[in-house]
């Protein structure tokens, strides 16, 4: 585990939205957006994010990751990063409902930052949340966020990684 700042995070994500966007939004347009969206997060002493190992396959009961389901072996080899901060979870509504009334399942994608490799990671993720508190995400990389839309993406992104400000 380490720590990384938003101003860290900030700069990759410029190149990150850019080529989301197709090199249409300019790299000054984006970093306008990312400090007016952030600023928030400047006006607090509160300005770092701890990172962690993100796996492709991940377990949670209640929030709280289920490390028990892997041996160590298995573990290391679904690792995505080595470290690394979940940004944003951008799931779409449950894909026609849920499972046998108890397992709502959803897509989307998760965007990461990798400390190791100081770049944005795109993940599309297939998530699946029991009735009793359980939820199971599985990740693979890609590289296009699909009817990716910039303003919205930015203003979520930045609410959802100030709210993990340490």
């Amino acid at each position: 585990m380490g720590i990384v700042s938003i101003k860290k995070i900030q700069e990759a994500l410029v190149d990150f939205c850019q080529y989301q966007t197709g090199y249409v939004a300019t790299e000054r347009e984006v970093r306008k957006l990312l400090e007016s969206a952030f600023a928030a997060a400047d006006y607090t002493r509160k300005v770092s994010l701890i990172t962690h190992e993100i796996s492709s396959y991940a377990v949670e009961l209640d929030g709280e990751d289920e490390m028990e389901f892997w041996n160590d072996e298995a573990f290391d080899a679904s690792l995505v990063s080595e470290d690394g901060v979940i940004l944003g979870t951008f799931l779409e509504e449950p894909l026609g409902g849920s499972v046998g009334g108890e397992v709502t399942v959803s897509k989307g994608y998760q965007v990461v930052y990798d400390c190791t490799d100081d770049k944005i990671m795109l993940l599309y993720v297939v998530s699946t949340e029991s009735t009793d508190g359980m939820t199971t995400y599985y990740r693979v990389e890609t590289e296009e966020f699909e009817d990716f839309s910039l303003y919205g993406f930015i203003v979520s992104v930045a609410m959802q990684t100030c709210m993990n400000l340490v």
